[in-house]
């Protein structure tokens, strides 16, 4: 397990919801490494602003 599967899991147990992963595909490794600690370190879900223009 790398160290992103291991945050993904970190994030699950303590939020009790799933990273939304799939808002964040076409970031790089480290980014999404870096949003996971932050909102581990912060004790807040990460929440982007989505464009109400797209379709996700």
């Amino acid at each position: 397990m790398d160290e992103i599967d291991n945050l993904l899991e970190k994030y699950v147990e303590r939020f009790e919801e799933n990273f939304p992963i799939f808002l964040v595909l076409g970031m790089d490794g480290e980014e999404i490494r870096k949003l996971l600690e932050e909102s581990l370190e912060t004790g807040k879900p990460f929440r982007p602003e989505l464009d109400p223009d797209k379709i996700y």
